[in-house]
């Protein structure tokens, strides 16, 4: 089943946005890291929070992925940019990503997901986190955004 119709009843923003990818990181011999910058006119319209997906319209490819975000809303506000990390699968997109995506590529983002984590007004909470795999990305999202969001001691 596609993500499409996996997700098609799940909250998600009314359009994409177009974004260029401007950086591709090797993780680890099965994981990519991939940073797309969004242009300055579309930021407006992009907004996520800790835990969220995008879902990602490749050029010259009909299925759209979907991937959880490993950055920060911060990270989006203050320098335009969004990351995502992709295990190597069958995926469609993910087979795309890994084996044809280069730098300077345009793709179209569109943010969704109901799983998000705010940080609690009361800064000097605890966090725990569990994960396994590629499971964590949703989590360092979360983990960024809350260490951003620490107080200084």
């Amino acid at each position: 089943m596609s993500h499409l119709a996996r997700t098609k009843n799940i909250v998600r923003q009314m359009s994409s946005v177009l974004a260029e990818l401007t950086s591709i990181k090797q993780e680890t011999p099965t994981v990519k890291s991939f940073r797309f910058s969004v242009q300055n006119k579309n930021v407006e319209d992009l907004s996520f929070h800790p835990g969220q997906w995008v879902d990602v319209k490749l050029p010259g490819l009909k299925e759209v992925g979907g991937f959880s975000l490993t950055s920060t809303p911060k990270q989006l506000r203050s320098f335009k940019e969004l990351e995502i990390a992709v295990k190597a699968s069958d995926n469609k997109p993910a087979i795309w990503l890994h084996q044809k995506a280069d730098r300077g590529v345009q793709v179209q983002l569109r943010i969704g997901g109901a799983f998000y984590h705010e940080v609690p007004p009361e800064r000097n909470q605890k966090l725990l986190l569990i994960a396994g795999g590629i499971g964590i990305t949703p989590l360092i999202s979360i983990m960024q955004n809350w260490a951003e969001n620490l107080e200084p001691r």
